[in-house]
């Protein structure tokens, strides 16, 4: 038996986005913010791409940086909230290199099903896969994590990001433009050493899933 190669699908929605006042000029920055994630990964084969009204999505070959290209979406876009669903499994078509429209597969149908159970809820992430592998576990980790973002404000998320791009505090301190004391109080409040510890854990994860083939 031959088995499909694997992808990871991102699709993400912006919360209560019809509240958005100036939608256009929202979806305008939203172009912005996905044309530069897709100039900086390699792992993106199917760039980031405004589909269904104010939804997003994208394929990724492998999870490498993952963690960092969706925060960076967070931080940019705030004060204006996403839910992403992201999915692991095959795709039935060619791969579109030039936009994530017009392909089909398992993983697609799967992502859709569980963005629409998430705009049901409270929470903001989930992880699939085609094969109902289980991962209840990191599920719920990244549960208690749409509670504990829900209250960040920028300097936090820009934290984050620059610790995902392994950034040293000093360097954090310019690019967030907060002191060095600050950076380490909000390191400590947020438990961000322990975010990016789960984000890294998640990521190998989904790199050995893609692997079983």
């Amino acid at each position: 038996m031959i088995m499909k190669k694997k992808y990871i699908i991102v699709i993400g929605d912006l919360i209560s986005s019809k509240r958005i006042q100036e939608r256009k000029l929202m979806q305008r920055k939203l172009l912005k913010i996905l044309n530069k994630v897709n100039t900086a990964n390699t792992s993106i084969v199917s760039p980031y791409t405004l589909t269904l009204g104010d939804e997003f999505q994208a394929v990724y070959s492998k999870p490498s940086n993952l963690f960092r290209d969706l925060i960076f979406i967070e931080k940019n876009l705030y004060p204006v909230k996403i839910r992403l669903s992201i999915a692991i499994g095959s795709i039935t078509t060619s791969l579109n290199k030039k936009q994530a429209i017009g392909m089909d597969g398992p993983v697609f149908h799967i992502a859709r099903d569980k963005i629409n159970e998430l705009k049901k809820s409270s929470y903001r992430y989930v992880i699939s896969t085609d094969d109902d592998k289980d991962l209840e576990l990191y599920n719920s980790i990244l549960k208690l994590i749409s509670k504990n973002i829900d209250t960040w404000k920028p300097p936090r998320y820009g934290v984050l990001l620059a610790m995902l791009e392994n950034k040293s505090i000093k360097e954090i301190s310019k690019i967030v433009r907060i002191r060095e004391q600050s950076v380490y109080k909000n390191i400590e409040a947020a438990s961000i050493d322990i975010l990016i510890k789960i984000y890294n854990s998640i990521e190998t994860e989904l790199e050995k899933i893609l692997k079983i083939n």
